[in-house]
C-alpha cells in the first residue's frame, strides 16, 4: 500500500467514526527553529500524528509518535494550546493530501466542524526543511 493510501485511510477512519478532538500536542526539536517535527491530535478513541519524514520532506501519518522521532535528542512534547483551543470539541469532516510539483506528498489539509465554530476550520500541515509548518486556511471574501 502506498503512503498516500495509508494517509487517506487514517483520515477516513476518524471521519467515519465521528471522533471529537480532545487534545493537540506538538513534538518540537530545539535544533529546528522552523516548527514542530510532528503534531498529534487526540480524538475520543484514537490519536492521529502528522509528522515529517526527514529523508524526503514528505508527511506521514500514524497513530502515535513515529519511532524515528525518538532519535532526536533535543525533541520535547509541548501542548499546542492555540490549536487545542480552536479545534477542541470539533470533528474532522474532510481531509486532503497536498502534492507538490515534484510529485511528493508534502502536505495534509484537514477540515474541522463543530458547534462553537461559525464556519469550518481548515488546518494545513506542510513539510518544509524537516519540520511542519502549520497553517490556518480561511475563506476569501
Amino acid at each position: 500500500m502506498r503512503d498516500s493510501e495509508v494517509l487517506l485511510d487514517a483520515v477516513r477512519f476518524v471521519i467515519e467514526h465521528d471522533q471529537t478532538v480532545r487534545r493537540v500536542e506538538a513534538l518540537v526539536d530545539s535544533d529546528l527553529a522552523a516548527g514542530p517535527v510532528a503534531v498529534r491530535i487526540e480524538f475520543d478513541s484514537v490519536s492521529v500524528c502528522v509528522a515529517v519524514r526527514a529523508e524526503d520532506d514528505t508527511v506521514i501519518l500514524s497513530a502515535s509518535w513515529p519511532p524515528e522521532l525518538d532519535q532526536q535528542p533535543n525533541a520535547r512534547i509541548e501542548a499546542r494550546t492555540d490549536l487545542a483551543r480552536l479545534l477542541g470539541g470539533t470533528r474532522l469532516t474532510w481531509g486532503w493530501l497536498m502534492c507538490n510539483q515534484q510529485g511528493y506528498v508534502d502536505g495534509l489539509q484537514l477540515e474541522f466542524n463543530g458547534d462553537g465554530l461559525p464556519a469550518a476550520v481548515c488546518v494545513q500541515f506542510i513539510a518544509i526543511a524537516s519540520a511542519l509548518e502549520v497553517r490556518m486556511v480561511s475563506r476569501a471574501g
